[in-house]
């Protein structure tokens, strides 16, 4: 029996998503809070609490074909001639428009380009599951009311839905702009949630043509990137901690240059903060040309020596 795709409606998804706008403008005076990445769920949150960092799921197959049609080439549109970039934090009537827009295009994907299975005209890269024909074994564990395999199937292609808006990066040049958004999706009766990076790119028109009111003219946006950062999972694999990145890296795109004091200031808390979690209690000698009972013994040495840590 041929699966029937979990349609979405145009008025639906402008509903909620009009809905879950107006509660980010309630909560934060329209403003996305570049800082606000811890998950912890509660009533007002429906993200799941632990990230998994990965860039695949089974259940997900079909979003991320969609992605692929969506963004194919994944190549750089923004400031190609390399002028000075102005990084600030967007504010939330900048990017609805974009966002609304981009889960209407995802969903239409899903919908309209992304078949259940593979065909004779998929492409090599499309990660939808090939179909399969029942075995004998499969038939028999069936009518017994049993199970065919310890893997579950992957989810049916179905729409996706706008959980959260992580944080959202604003980059302006003359002639460009940027908005990188992170965000929260989730497909029905999928319990991960996936973590997405989108960069959208658009012209810098002058203050006297808004773009982003409601009586403006149609501009042309690209997508640049779409990245899958991981997912947020309620399961206890993960790291129930902030999505930071382990290193700081604001400044590395400033004016398209590296800053390579920022890097060594980086590099230097970094360890630092390596020797405070270890106590200080390295063995600063070499392995070769040493027995093991000689290193422990000087480690032993050196607990005797320090046996608390400079905090």
């Amino acid at each position: 029996m041929k699966e029937k795709f979990a349609s979405c409606d145009d008025e639906q998804d402008n509903e909620y998503l009009d809905k879950l706008f107006d509660s980010i403008e309630k909560n934060n005076n329209g403003t996305i809070k570049k800082k606000n990445r811890t998950h912890v769920k509660d009533k007002n949150n429906n993200v799941n609490r632990f990230f998994q960092e990965s860039q695949f799921h089974t259940d997900y197959r079909d979003v991320i074909d969609a992605f692929n049609n969506i963004a194919p080439a994944q190549k750089q549109l923004f400031n190609r001639s390399d002028y000075p970039v102005k990084v600030s934090e967007p504010k939330l009537d900048e990017i609805k428009t974009l966002v609304k827009s981009f889960i209407r295009r995802l969903n239409h994907s899903l919908k309209h380009e992304v078949t259940d299975f593979i065909n004779a005209n998929s492409g090599w890269d499309e990660m939808v599951p090939e179909r399969k024909e029942k075995s004998g074994w499969e038939k028999q564990q069936q009518e017994l009311g049993l199970p065919t395999s310890i893997y579950g199937d992957p989810a049916r292609r179905s729409k996706v839905k706008l959980i959260k808006i992580d944080r959202c990066e604003k980059y302006a040049t003359e002639e460009q702009l940027r908005y990188v958004v992170f965000m929260i999706i989730q497909k029905p009766k999928v319990r991960d949630q996936m973590v997405v990076k989108v960069s959208f790119v658009l012209d810098n028109l002058f203050d006297d043509r808004k773009f982003f009111s409601e009586d403006n003219a149609k501009v042309n946006v690209n997508i640049e990137e779409i990245f899958i950062l991981g997912f947020m999972t309620d399961e206890s694999f993960g790291t129930d901690s902030k999505l930071d990145d382990f290193y700081n890296f604001e400044n590395v795109e400033k004016d398209g240059m590296i800053d390579q004091e920022e890097v060594l200031k980086q590099l230097i808390a970094k360890y630092k903060s390596r020797q405070a979690e270890s106590g200080g209690f390295s063995v600063d000698v070499a392995m070769s040309g040493y027995p093991p009972d000689y290193i422990n013994q000087m480690a032993l040495e050196k607990l005797r020596d320090k046996p608390f840590c400079d905090m």
